[in-house]
């Protein structure tokens, strides 16, 4: 398939489909797919997690690890979730529902989370 499409399938969409269908296959749910990432093979091209100046104008987030939606993420910088923990204090009481409210962002439930 990467042969096929070369630079129009990134590697990153490539790996999320093919688990995507595969779980399909095996009578999974079907979960949403969003293609667009791109392969880059030099990291200094990609652009940086965050913060932005756009992110900052547009979508704030005051206070570290309590980043609210439209963003994906709890903390600037990090992908989804501190893994340290929710404001880093290892307390799993505390991230539990700061990784359901994240996860559920992007229409996730428990399990699929």
């Amino acid at each position: 398939i990467k042969d096929k499409y070369g630079a129009a399938l990134s590697w990153g969409d490539l790996i999320v489909l093919a688990g995507t269908t595969a779980i399909n296959s095996m009578g999974g749910p079907t979960l949403g797919f969003c293609g667009g990432r791109q392969d880059f093979r030099d990291p200094f091209e990609s652009e940086e997690l965050g913060p932005t100046h756009v992110q900052d104008e547009e979508y704030p987030c005051p206070v570290q690890g309590e980043c609210e939606s439209p963003l994906g993420t709890s903390t600037v910088g990090l992908i989804y979730v501190n893994p340290q923990g929710y404001l880093a204090n290892g307390d799993p009481a505390q991230s539990a529902p700061q990784i359901r409210n994240v996860f559920a962002r992007m229409s996730m439930n428990d399990t699929e989370t």
